[in-house]
């Protein structure tokens, strides 16, 4: 009989040993496919973060463009405002020899011309990352486009140099754009 008691402890014992082996190596499993998860979970988490101070860069770019953009607006608006006057005077015959002589602009009035700089880097660059542009900025896009498309293409096409409409945000290049713009669209018919 203690022949018999020790093969049945043994055998209870080894069966213990599997038990413990089995539900300790579960947890391991469990334990690292948790670690995994939160890896994953971070690192997502991390590379929103960067999109996020990537977008708000851009934007920025865009208003210090348009903060430039209306002060040499606001410049030329002045400039030719004198040179109206000064143009006024020459049409009316008061403009003497000594003031085309003495009066710099008179001289060049007619040569001379003052142009605005359109700066759309910051445009390009929303354009190039609209991919990652989260959903919240969505509302700014027409606005965005109506200033970088319509108002710009106004300007444009009285110079006659195109349809600059083809760099809209929404519009479709490829089919990797054709979600983007279906996606886009969507969007605005919610708002």
């Amino acid at each position: 009989m203690s022949f018999k008691l020790k093969i049945e402890r043994r055998t209870a014992l080894n069966y213990r040993r599997a038990v413990k082996y089995v539900l300790y190596s579960t947890g391991e499993v469990f334990l690292i496919f948790l670690g995994i998860l939160i890896a994953i979970y971070f690192n997502g988490r991390s590379e929103t973060i960067r999109n996020e101070e990537k977008i708000k860069k851009i934007f920025a770019e865009i208003q210090n463009n348009l903060a430039k953009e209306i002060e040499e607006t606001t410049n030329i608006i002045a400039w030719y405002a004198e040179n109206d006057s000064l143009t006024t005077l020459v049409i009316n015959d008061k403009a003497t020899a000594q003031d085309y002589i003495s009066n710099e602009k008179l001289q060049f009035l007619i040569t001379h011309a003052e142009v605005i700089t359109f700066r759309r880097n910051g445009y390009t660059l929303l354009q190039r990352n609209y991919n990652i542009l989260p959903d919240r900025y969505y509302s700014l896009l027409p606005k965005i486009d109506s200033i970088y498309i319509a108002d710009y293409s106004r300007c444009i096409l009285r110079k006659g140099q195109g349809d600059p409409t083809k760099t809209r945000i929404h519009q479709t290049k490829n089919n990797q754009n054709e979600t983007k713009t279906l996606r886009r669209t969507e969007v605005k018919t919610i708002t």
